[in-house]
């Protein structure tokens, strides 16, 4: 017996092209599925059950409606995918994270839903749309407490899920209209970032995530999947035999598993397989891709299978420290206790004491040692060795030297050879099968909100954040900020918004630069400094006093830097450090040298932040927009009753940690690349006028021009034209300009005299047909000169020639 057929409306079509568009508004294609019930499959006879197809929103008025009208559900996958397929490895972005109620919804969430849908009588699917990028294995966080907190199906978590749409029938049992019911007016979706919903929906505890060592953070950046440390995996295949073939199923399965079919991971068991006899590259793709979770009948193979067979051939997990204040995303962490070379140096005695040799156990145990300590790095055209090292000003760091050099440091550790031939720690690490090498390095940076992307098998030398933002009071520092942008609201939450931006995406730069100027010294300019470098580490953080450091040729202290103050910052003119500087700021690449190395070109992701006393601090053009400038003053400078009580708010009180919680959570709403105007940018770009629009510029104030005879400075420009021979505007205009600028003046001053409404015109001057500058009335010249520089015009009373014009008036009369 045939069902009826199922009736779509056209309001309830509407509802699904809303729906589409608060979901994904930039999409313009999604990944729909028609899936037809059990209880309709005598209506369509030898149709299809499921029905996979891609189109966009409109589909929905045509195919999508014409299947829901033949009994079939309409379904589409929730999360971005790259169109070849609606499976966990083709999504490549995620939209939202879900949760699908069969028994009615809790009582309350800790975050408002972005949409709720209803799919049938007492069902429903709430939605929370994200608006950064989140990593697979942090939706699965989200997916899993939701599941086991708020009782939603654990059926309905996986990335590729395909949802109800709204504006179509549920074709299961009786027919009910699948309805968008929040928000009610189909608009304005709340949207939220990774770091808001992993703090509403924390991580479910379990046997195995609990004994997860702490810091161990990496390979959730690198692969954005389930969170692992590489180097301990690596150490542990460097003990597993290859040639056996159930172990090297078990280690693909581990590997596999763990992390959700990465490629990277892929590449780890490659590495390790490719030295075998038996390695088929074909072979090894085709089982990589055979395995698939869904379809395994027994219990998962993970990292501790991994491990237990690493354990099986002699290895030994090492003992992580329990030290580490921070979680660190530099791929180099301190590991042991011990370093290597002292652990090293301590055995050797000990050896020598009893006569007795290293053993395989000790031997393996140095080799991971040396692994936690060093790498081998290419950088700058040479093969180098790094060192980890803890610094409590600065963060963990990564210190370089020359294979040599490391040679010499483990010459004393004796591990095996003869007396004349002695066989170090360095020498057997260097030739070790497991020993850590990438080539390249470089810093990713990356952030709770949005993680890092490192480069494939290169050094990531970022750290981090030092510190555990955490709720807390901030504000006298909130209300310092305030007056330095003279109170105006707009220009404060610009400026909050710039800082947050560092701290929420620290990898993409805002392409704007923070200067703040005031006529006094101890304003507070400096304090902002010693803010960051708590959070980043002074090794993320730098301070110059020179703008060559940054500018000129030996240029490093950027390449780790996501912020760069300038303190006392000054400006001298040169036309190509100015360039150089607007490059930096604006630029996605820098070129950095490092005595004794080869320039090499990477990312930029320093910001610049200027302090200074000085009046001409940045090169501003008249269409500059890179700068923000606070140009402020202050009445209690130096007052120690005034910053001790900020000091002890950020450094006694935690305030630094409220500061970095507070900007991680701030929702960005300013336009970063295009800072507002202020007074002081307008300052900036008055001192960083050129010769020829310092003379437009003044002589627009004053409305004065000199006279033909230069007997006296001017001509009163007024509501009619006024003629002044070319000469005596020359030789007024050469008075404002350097050596430079002077050469070619004539041909400038033209160009742009012209560009202000003033016209070469030859006339009779002294019985002689001469050139000269036909200026307009002073209110257009003014408005055109003001148009140009980007400036004001402030009318000033005329100054006397004496004042205005460089040289003698019998030098200039020679040249007429």
């Amino acid at each position: 017996m045939q069902t009826e057929k199922v009736k779509v409306t056209s309001s309830l079509n509407g509802e699904a092209q809303r729906f589409l568009a608060l979901l994904a508004p930039e999409a313009k294609e999604f990944d729909w599925r028609f899936i037809l019930p059990d209880s309709r499959l005598d209506d369509i006879g030898t149709g299809l059950k499921i029905i996979n197809q891609r189109g966009s929103a409109r589909f929905s008025k045509t195919a999508a409606q014409t299947a829901n009208e033949k009994g079939y559900g309409v379904f589409v996958t929730v999360n971005e995918t790259d169109g070849a397929g609606i499976k966990a490895k083709n999504i490549t972005r995620v939209r939202a994270v879900f949760a699908d109620f069969d028994d009615g919804l809790p009582d309350q969430f800790p975050l408002q839903p972005s949409m709720i849908v209803q799919t049938s009588p007492g069902k429903a699917q709430v939605y929370w749309l994200v608006e950064d990028d989140m990593a697979p294995a942090q939706f699965a966080s989200i997916e899993a407490r939701l599941v086991q907190t708020y009782n939603a199906d654990k059926n309905a978590k996986d990335i590729a899920r395909v949802l109800r749409v709204p504006g179509f029938m549920h074709t299961k049992g009786e027919p009910f209209p699948v309805k968008l019911v929040s928000p009610k007016n189909g608009k304005n979706a709340k949207r939220y970032n990774t770091r808001q919903l992993l703090d509403a929906f924390p991580a479910v505890a379990t046997e195995r995530n609990s004994q997860r060592p702490r810091n161990i953070e990496k390979f959730a950046i690198t692969l954005g999947v389930n969170a692992f440390d590489t180097e301990k995996v690596q150490a542990a295949l460097a003990f597993i035999p290859n040639g056996d073939r159930d172990e090297w199923l078990k280690v693909g399965m581990a590997l596999h598993h763990e992390t959700g079919g990465s490629e990277q991971a892929y590449d780890f068991w490659v590495q390790w397989s490719r030295t075998s006899p038996k390695f088929n590259e074909t072979d090894q793709r085709a089982k990589w891709l055979s395995f698939n979770p869904e379809n395994y009948d027994g219990q998962l193979m993970k990292l501790g299978t991994l491990f237990a067979l690493a354990k099986e051939h002699g290895w030994k997990p090492p003992q992580r420290r329990e030290l580490i204040i921070v979680p660190l995303e530099v791929s180099e962490k301190v590991a042991f206790d011990e370093s290597a070379l002292e652990w090293g140096t301590k055995l050797c005695r000990e050896k020598a004491e009893t006569k007795g040799d290293w053993d395989a156990d000790e031997l393996g145990e140095l080799m991971q040692r040396m692994n936690a300590d060093h790498s081998v790095v290419d950088i700058g055209g040479k093969v180098l060795v790094t060192k980890a090292e803890a610094n409590p000003l600065i963060g963990n760091q990564i210190v370089f030297m020359s294979t040599e050099a490391a040679r010499q440091k483990y010459g004393a550790v004796v591990v095996g050879g003869t007396e004349n031939r002695p066989i170090t720690a360095f020498n057997k690490w260097e030739r070790w099968p497991g020993r850590r090498y990438y080539e390249g390095v470089g810093m990713f940076p990356g952030s709770s909100v949005k993680p890092s992307i490192v480069q494939r098998n290169y050094l990531n030398l970022w750290g981090g954040l030092r510190i555990t933002p955490r709720k807390g009071d901030w504000s006298l520092v909130k209300q310092h900020m305030l007056m330095m942008c003279s109170g105006n609201e707009d220009h404060f939450n610009w400026l909050l918004d710039w800082n947050a931006q560092l701290i929420q995406e620290p990898q993409r730069k805002p392409g704007s630069a923070i200067v703040l100027r005031s006529a006094q010294k101890g304003t507070g300019k400096s304090m902002f400094a010693g803010f960051w470098q708590k959070i980043y580490g002074m090794q993320h953080v730098a301070t110059v006093t020179n703008s060559d450091q940054i500018v000129g040729r030996f240029n490093a202290v950027i390449g780790q830097s996501v912020l760069v103050f300038l303190e006392e910052a000054s400006w001298g003119g040169s036309r190509a450090s100015g360039n150089a500087l607007k490059e930096r700021i604006t630029g996605a690449t820098t070129t950095l040298e490092r005595k004794g190395l080869d320039p090499i070109t990477q990312p930029n992701y320093a910001r610049h932040w200027f302090n200074s006393n000085e009046d001409w601090i940045v090169p501003a053009g008249t269409d500059e927009r890179r700068y923000f400038i606070a140009d402020f003053n202050f009445d209690r400078a130096n007052d120690r009753s005034y910053f001790d009580p900020i000091f002890r708010q950020m450094y006694d009180d935690a305030g630094v940690e409220a500061m970095a919680h507070e900007l991680l959570d701030r929702k960005i709403e300013s336009d970063l690349y295009t800072p507002p105007a202020t007074a002081g940018l307008e300052r900036q770009r008055e001192f960083s006028l050129s010769g020829v629009e310092r003379f437009l510029f003044e002589t627009a104030k004053s409305g004065q021009i000199p006279r033909d005879d230069l007997s006296s400075f001017a001509h009163d420009l007024g509501t009619s034209s006024t003629v002044v021979s070319t000469t005596a505007v020359q030789n007024t205009a050469r008075g404002y300009c350097d050596e430079y600028e002077g050469r070619a003046l004539d041909t400038r001053l033209g160009m742009i005299l012209s560009e202000v409404g003033v016209l070469k015109s030859m006339r009779m001057a002294s019985g002689m047909r001469r050139y000269h500058y036909v200026f307009p009335p002073i209110d257009e010249f003014r408005a055109r000169v003001s148009k140009k520089l980007n400036l004001p015009i402030t009318i000033c009373e005329p100054l006397g020639h004496e004042a205005n014009l460089r040289g003698s008036n019998e030098n200039q009369r020679d040249q007429l």
